[in-house]
């Protein structure tokens, strides 16, 4: 008799839901943007980007976590690519990192693995980063008062260049903070997914093992 034991993992699952979320949000976008704010969707329009942004995240910290954990099982048929002594170190790793930031996980693992880290300054490091900064911020929520904006303005900083403010939110009339009100849109969505994405397949090139993280069409 024999037993087959399966560890399912869930990385893409989560990026495949935040791509129904992000092209929802889009949708709705699209439909009302010519509209005053707020728009009759403005609220559901934040929820669908929101999810978006954090299962992006969720895709590409579960993937490194089922990247360590193949090392751990010696998954030959995922990372035939590495060595037994490769993965033996990258398991010795796994205790010592395994609640570090993803990103972290990703540039340990290059370099472990005899390879430079990405840099710090440039594409996808920077917008990976950078989607782990706009997840830890919407999860550790702190309210900033508007006229003494610190971690908020540090993170529009960090953030508004890489992608669009919300169409709705452009037709706000007045002041607008924009973490976390104009930044949650279309753009935002899209961008969480991309970044996800493209850091997982520099990761995985670099590294020479299966494609990990891939976008497909809602």
């Amino acid at each position: 008799m024999v037993t087959v034991r399966v560890k399912s993992g869930i990385s893409q699952f989560h990026l495949n839901s935040s791509a129904r979320f992000a092209f929802a949000c889009a949708q709705i976008e699209s439909e009302e943007k010519h509209l005053e704010w707020p728009q009759p969707r403005w609220d559901e329009a934040r929820s669908n980007a929101l999810a978006a942004v954090l299962l992006a995240a969720a895709s590409l910290e579960s993937s490194v976590n089922e990247f360590y954990q193949q090392a751990v099982d010696r998954d030959r048929d995922a990372l035939k690519s590495l060595s037994e002594t490769q993965m033996k170190l990258l398991a010795e790793l796994w205790p010592e990192i395994e609640k570090r930031s993803p990103v972290r996980k990703h540039q340990v693992a290059l370099v472990a693995m005899g390879h430079e880290p990405m840099s710090k300054g440039q594409e996808p490091y920077r917008s990976a980063n950078g989607l782990n900064s706009l997840r830890n911020a919407l999860i550790h929520f702190r309210p900033e008062w508007d006229d003494d904006l610190k971690v908020h303005r540090s993170l529009e900083k960090e953030l508004s260049q890489l992608f669009p403010a919300s169409a709705l939110a452009d037709r706000a009339k007045g002041q607008m903070a924009w973490f976390p009100l104009k930044c949650l849109g279309a753009g935002c969505a899209e961008w969480a997914i991309e970044s996800a994405v493209r850091f997982s397949q520099q990761f995985v090139n670099t590294l020479g093992i299966r494609e990990r993280l891939r976008r497909v069409t809602t």
